[in-house]
């Protein structure tokens, strides 16, 4: 068990880096092919999203109910690798901003009649890029939730503690 808590799998490439990945190859195909193939290469990318996804929600929802059940289950380092990967999901959005941006001034100079295609499905692509990102967050803080809910800690800090640590505590602002 406490090796599955570690990580989860990682969740699906962006379906915006497989579409960059790919522009070389659609410049030079026939603009009705160059549409169908980045929807379905945006189709593929929103069922593997949901397919991770289930398996977070699965795991988040299995975690609670144990935790709901009164074991005790450090989440500590699931809540961790979610964070990197809400992490990694933003930086990878960004990135593959970037590089549209470059991508996309290269192709208006060779083949100017496929840019509004490509275009048009690229920021699809891209609003699809915070799913990933949100999805890690809310299974965190669902986690973070559940964690303090049904594994309180004993209260610490100066203000928390005993009553004598709030003397203490005022003894140090001097």
């Amino acid at each position: 068990m406490a090796h599955a808590l570690n990580k989860l799998p990682s969740p699906p490439r962006a379906v915006a880096e497989e579409i960059l990945g790919s522009l070389g190859v659609l410049a030079k195909a026939e603009p009705h092919a160059v549409r169908a193939a980045l929807e379905l290469t945006i189709e593929k990318g929103d069922a593997a999203f949901a397919s991770y996804a289930e398996i977070v929600e699965k795991v988040v929802n299995d975690l609670v109910g144990l935790l709901a059940s009164g074991a005790q289950i450090d989440l500590d380092p699931l809540i961790e690798s979610l964070l990197e990967e809400e992490r990694s999901a933003a930086r990878s959005k960004r990135e593959s901003e970037r590089r549209a941006s470059v991508d996309l001034r290269r192709l208006a100079k060779s083949t100017p009649d496929k840019l509004a295609v490509i275009n048009e499905v690229l920021q699809n692509a891209l609003a699809r890029a915070d799913r990933v990102a949100a999805m890690c967050r809310d299974a965190r803080w669902r986690l973070m939730e559940a964690r303090s809910y049904y594994q309180p800690g004993k209260p610490v800090g100066p203000m928390r503690g005993e009553p004598w640590d709030a003397d203490e505590y005022l003894k140090t602002l001097g």
